[in-house]
């Protein structure tokens, strides 16, 4: 059987590293989690462990100790579940995949050491990944994706929030006109996360005011992008201007839906994310003409709505939308060109 292995990417500024399973040492929990896979949430930095990060997964997995052991070294990865009363602060079910990234983590809870089920190992070159998670001590949780490298490729959906509803993602906030865009730093650039649902600016064009739906993206070449929806039988109106938004040039194209999101891609191309009758649509484009690239979103849920996006590879975008008649998105999503 040919080594099976993971990536590990944060999502928002784009850290990875390559693991290999360890399937002679632990293959009951090597598999259970390859078949879970991939997940993607928002990841944290231990409390009582030293130099270790943590994923909680989506839905908690019972897996029986193996290869369990606190004797943990530089580059190891780990399994545990732990049942309400397992430990101090511990009030309902959860499992999680936690990493190792220097030496001196020992994976320990409140009352001390807490052993976990060492299934893989980080190879390569990690250490901007490592490096990544030592500033998690500082910066607080960020979005993390894990999937399988040299496995067949599938969709997933995840909660857009910490397990915990303690700690949600807070891009900073920006002043575009009156239009209210939230950024998040990457350390490098600024990349548009947020548009308010309220609308664009008046001046977004000449009938467009802010009880249109739309969303904003600045592109790598500072044009500023604009995209306008109504409802999901209607047209989505795309705009660019070249003047910081004092004049705008409408890009025709057939396009009809609801709730557009742009980003802009690492290589300059333009993503549009958007909701259908049949569910959230995915396209890219190299100038915002025809004709667009379809994504993969893997969303068809129809009641699928308000998306958001951000590009996290030159292929590849993190979604979030809402569910369940969700004022906000509550679910998550990776989209892949």
């Amino acid at each position: 059987m040919a080594t099976l292995g993971l990536r590990f990417t944060f999502l928002h500024t784009g850290e990875t590293a390559d693991a290999i399973l360890r399937m002679d040492d632990a293959p009951v929990t090597c598999q259970s989690l390859w078949n879970r896979l991939p997940v993607a949430g928002v990841c944290h930095h231990a409390s009582y462990s030293g130099s270790e990060g943590v994923l909680i997964l989506p839905d908690p997995l019972r897996i029986a100790p193996e290869n369990a052991t606190h004797e943990v070294t530089q580059g190891d990865i780990g399994f545990t579940w732990f049942a309400p009363g397992d430990a101090y602060g511990v009030d309902r079910e959860f499992a999680e995949i936690c990493w190792f990234y220097d030496w001196d983590a020992r994976p320990s809870m409140h009352e001390g050491p807490a052993p976990v089920n060492l299934f893989a190992r980080f190879v390569g070159e990690p250490e901007d990944f490592y490096a990544r998670c030592r500033m998690m001590r500082r910066s607080g949780v960020t979005g993390l994706l894990i999937e399988r490298r040299g496995g067949p490729d599938r969709g997933c959906v995840v909660p857009y929030r910490d397990p915990a509803d303690e700690a949600p993602l807070r891009p900073r906030p920006a002043m575009m006109d009156r239009c209210l865009i939230s950024i998040a730093s990457d350390g490098d650039r600024c990349r548009v996360l947020w548009t308010d649902k309220g609308g664009l600016a008046a001046r977004i064009g000449p009938d467009l005011g802010p009880g249109d739906n739309g969303s904003v993206a600045l592109g790598l070449d500072g044009a500023v992008w604009a995209a306008v929806g109504s409802d999901r039988s209607g047209p989505i109106r795309i705009l660019s201007s070249r003047d910081g938004g004092c004049t705008w040039t409408e890009i025709p194209n057939l396009l009809y839906g609801a709730h557009p999101a742009l980003a802009i891609m690492p290589d300059g191309d333009l993503a549009l994310v958007y909701e259908t009758d049949r569910g959230i649509v995915g396209l890219r484009s190299g100038d915002g003409r025809a004709p667009w690239r379809e994504m993969r979103t893997g969303i068809e849920e129809r009641d699928a709505t308000l998306p958001v996006c951000l590009p996290c590879s030159d292929n590849r975008l993190i979604c979030a939308f809402a569910l369940a008649e969700a004022s906000r998105p509550n679910h998550l999503t990776v989209i892949e060109s």
